[in-house]
C-alpha cells in the first residue's frame, strides 16, 4: 500500500480537474483525471467553498481519485476500512487507497463502476479518504449526532444503533437544525471548537416512515449488512460550534426521561473505543470531550417513540445556551 502514493505521483491524469475548498477549517484540494468526481467532491464539501482570496495558494491537504480501471482492483468484496501504520487504508472491489499524514495526502484508484455508485462512491471512498486525513489535524472524530439552534449544539453520542440519527431527524422536525449525522470533530487548539459536516441523515426506513417522511426516492446505504436511507434534513450548514453539549443515549424506557449528569459521571460514562475506527481517538480525544462536558451533559433514556425526546433536547439546548441560568 505504501507504494500507492508515488504511483499516483508518477501516472499523468491528463487534463487536471481540480477543487479546493476549506473543509472543516482546512484547505483541502481534490484532484482527479475525471470531472464526474469533482462534481460528487462539490455534494459533498460544497458547503465549505471559500473565495479563492480566503485561502492560501497551497493547499495544507490534498485528495487524489484517479479513475483508472486498469490500477484498481476488479475482484475483492465490499470496500472496507482499516487503520494501518497511522493511515487508514481502503479496499475492495474496484477500489485501492490510503492517507498519508506527514505528506497530508490521500489517494485512490477506483474502477468507473465505483464512481457510477455516487452514494457508495462518497461515503465509502471521497469521504472516507477526506475525513481520514483531516482527523490528523486537530479534528479528532466523535461519534456522534448533533442538533443545533442558533449558536448552540447538542452532541448524541451512543452506540451504533442507539438511535442518535433517528433523535436528530425528529429534532429537525420539531424545528432544529441536523448538524451532524453520526459524526463530529472536535478542535483542541486554540480553542475548543466543534465542527458539522452538513448531510443527510441516515436512518432505518421504518424509523423514518414513523417520523412521517416520505422514503420511496431516498438514496439507501448499506454499511455491515446494515440499510439505512439517506434522508435530507434541515441542516445547520458548514460550520463550527464554539458552545456545545453532549446528550449520553440510554436504554429505552417507557416515556422518554433526562437528568443531567456531572462532569465525572459522564466521564465514567463513556465509551469512546466502543466503535471500530473511533478506537483509534479514544485516548487522545478524551480531554476535548470533557471540555464539551463542561458546557452541560446529560443521560436521555428515550422511548419508542422518538418524538417524545423533542421537549427534553430543547431543554438542553436552552441550558447550554445560558450557561446553565435555565435549570
Amino acid at each position: 500500500m505504501s507504494e500507492l502514493l508515488a504511483l499516483s505521483d508518477s501516472r499523468s491524469y491528463g487534463p487536471a480537474h481540480v477543487l479546493r475548498v476549506a473543509v472543516l477549517g482546512i484547505p483541502v484540494e481534490f484532484a482527479t483525471n475525471d470531472p464526474a468526481v469533482l462534481a460528487v467532491a462539490d455534494t459533498a464539501f460544497g458547503a465549505w467553498r471559500d473565495t479563492p482570496q480566503h485561502l492560501p495558494h497551497e493547499a495544507i491537504a490534498v485528495v487524489r481519485i484517479t479513475v483508472d480501471d486498469a490500477a484498481a482492483p476488479l475482484t475483492g468484496g465490499p470496500i472496507a476500512h482499516r487503520f494501518q501504520d497511522g493511515g487508514l487504508v481502503i479496499s475492495g472491489r474496484g477500489c485501492i487507497g490510503m492517507t498519508h499524514h506527514e505528506r497530508r495526502e490521500a489517494a485512490a484508484y477506483i474502477a468507473r463502476f465505483v464512481l457510477d455508485d455516487a452514494v457508495t462512491f462518497r461515503s465509502e471512498v471521497l469521504e472516507a479518504l477526506t475525513w481520514g486525513l483531516l482527523t490528523r489535524l486537530d479534528r479528532q472524530p466523535l461519534h456522534a449526532a448533533a442538533i443545533s439552534r442558533g449558536d448552540t449544539a447538542l452532541l448524541i453520542h451512543g452506540p451504533s444503533g442507539a438511535g442518535k440519527s433517528t433523535i436528530a431527524l425528529a429534532g429537525t422536525r420539531a424545528g432544529f437544525h441536523a448538524a451532524g449525522d453520526d459524526l463530529v470533530f472536535l478542535q483542541s487548539r486554540p480553542r475548543l471548537r466543534v465542527w458539522t459536516a452538513p448531510g443527510p441523515l441516515h436512518v432505518f426506513p421504518t424509523s423514518a416512515t414513523a417520523l412521517g417522511v416520505d422514503t420511496s426516492h431516498a438514496p439507501m446505504r448499506v454499511r455491515g449488512g446494515t440499510t439505512k436511507v439517506a434522508v435530507e434534513a434541515h441542516t445547520a450548514g458548514a460550520r463550527a460550534f464554539d458552545r456545545s453539549g453532549l446528550c449520553l443515549l440510554g436504554p429505552r424506557t417507557a416515556s422518554a426521561r433526562a437528568r443531567r449528569l456531572s462532569e465525572a459521571e459522564a466521564m465514567s460514562m463513556l465509551d469512546l473505543g466502543a466503535d471500530a475506527g473511533f478506537h483509534v481517538f479514544a485516548g487522545s480525544i478524551a480531554p476535548a470531550v470533557a471540555r464539551v462536558i463542561r458546557g452541560g451533559a446529560w443521560l436521555l433514556e428515550p422511548s419508542s417513540s422518538a418524538e417524545d425526546s423533542v421537549p427534553l433536547l430543547a431543554g438542553m439546548l436552552d441550558d447550554i445556551a445560558t450557561g446553565g441560568r435555565s435549570t
